[in-house]
């Protein structure tokens, strides 16, 4: 049976060879800057993290360097001094409205840019002010050092009022 380390590096290289296979496919660069996703995040401890995740998304940067971009659902905070210091980002897309806005700025704000902007349910459910002050609440605590981008929420689909 596969470690689980053997495991992750099978799933990196697969990874790897899939963008490749891709941009030779539609005639890209090859070794263009590429976003990582991990919506598990908030499945897993710090250790976790460092053993099962941050190796393998910098030996895909390190092929695909440039900016990192980074995006995750879920609960964050308790890794988001690793995600920002450890896989070095450059941006944090689509964070997830569970996450504080205040420990975002506290750890993140100024530092990688951030894009988010008001959960898709919440626009649904909610009245028009409370909508309107959702954002604001994100520009003024998110963008103090600069490096907010206000976006739709992550996957709010097109004619959501």
């Amino acid at each position: 049976m596969l470690t689980a380390t053997l495991k992750m590096q099978s799933v990196t290289e697969s990874h790897m060879n899939c963008v490749r296979f891709f941009d030779e496919m539609m005639g890209r660069e090859l070794g263009h800057p590429t976003g990582l996703g991990y919506n598990a995040v908030e499945m897993v401890n710090q250790d976790m993290f460092r053993e099962f995740v941050v190796p393998y998304y910098l030996k895909i940067w390190k092929a695909y360097p440039g900016p990192r971009g980074f995006h995750n659902c879920g609960q964050n905070e308790h890794l988001l001094n690793l995600i920002r210091d450890e896989l070095r980002i450059t941006s944090h897309n689509s964070f997830g409205f569970c996450v504080d806005p205040a420990v975002l700025a506290d750890k993140m704000s100024g530092r990688v840019v951030l894009r988010e902007g008001p959960d898709p349910f919440f626009i649904k459910s909610e009245s028009r002010d409370d909508i309107v002050g959702i954002p604001r609440k994100h520009i003024t605590m998110l963008g103090m050092h600069r490096g907010f981008i206000l976006s739709c929420g992550g996957g709010a689909a097109p004619g959501t009022p």
